[in-house]
């Protein structure tokens, strides 16, 4: 059974985030501002309308530092 924490470690592991042509990308800064706020200890709040699983593990194999992801 896929569960969320499987989907998130299948994603990290994956090459290729978004579809087979098209890398999915953060937006130019996004994941420097992530991860120094990371480095910092200052939590960021991630607001989507779903695909919670996929942007979990965009931000766990792209942001250095502490991720704590909360539900």
């Amino acid at each position: 059974m896929l569960t969320a924490a499987l989907a998130r470690e299948l994603f990290k592991a994956a090459p290729l985030f978004g579809t087979s042509t098209q890398p999915m990308r953060a937006r130019p800064g996004a994941i420097a501002l992530l991860t120094r706020a990371a480095e910092l200890g200052i939590p960021v709040l991630v607001v989507s309308a779903g695909f919670t699983s996929v942007i979990e593990g965009f931000l766990e194999a792209r942001v250095r530092g502490r991720v704590r992801i909360t539900p």
